[in-house]
């Protein structure tokens, strides 16, 4: 089976075929239809590992050159200095960035879970702060607001971003992500 559909598919999918079978016969085992899961022994393939892609500085200030909106270069600026996902720079309150001790701290709440589902705390980058300081708002208020108090979409987010990926007539294959790679890649 494994070897039938790596011909067809790549690594990943034949990974989901195998989960999808385990939790069915882990379903069989439990109605008791079958005495023990036999995929529980079959292990996973493993995908070959990309090295991730980064932007280089001089290309991370072409996205923000051919970027229209200054409310997106701050976010753009905030993932590549911060190393946040997106979804936490989305959900990110005033009251979570301490101004004195320059600390950003990411916490779960009602709207929002981290994906590690623990808080932690990350430098704010002086550049940063210097703008965000002049906007600075209410504790509790969402520091990302795009029109009539609303937050800022997933997709409103990648797709500006791809967009302004495009007009500066770079790598294709960079999403909002890379930006969290060259955060790290940056501090290498």
């Amino acid at each position: 089976f494994i070897a039938f559909k790596r011909l067809k598919a790549g690594e990943r999918l034949v990974n989901g075929y195998l989960r999808t079978l385990q939790g069915a016969f882990e379903r069989a085992v439990e109605f008791e239809m079958l005495d023990r899961n036999i995929f529980k022994k079959i292990k996973k393939l493993k995908p070959p590992q990309n090295q991730p892609l980064f932007l280089t500085k001089e290309e991370f200030e072409q996205v923000l050159q051919n970027e229209n909106e200054e409310k997106f270069r701050l976010i753009y600026r905030f993932a590549v200095y911060t190393g946040m996902r997106m979804g936490e720079i989305r959900f990110l309150r005033w009251g979570s960035i301490n101004f004195e001790t320059d600390m950003i701290t990411v916490v779960n709440h009602e709207e929002f879970t981290t994906k590690s589902k623990k808080s932690r705390n990350i430098p704010l980058h002086r550049s940063l702060k210097e703008d965000l300081l002049i906007k600075k708002g209410n504790p509790e208020d969402y520091i990302f607001i795009y029109k009539y108090k609303m937050l800022f979409t997933k997709d409103l987010i990648s797709n500006n971003f791809k967009a302004a990926i495009r007009r500066a007539e770079l790598n294709d294959k960079y999403h909002f992500h890379t930006l969290r790679h060259t955060f790290a890649s940056w501090l290498v």
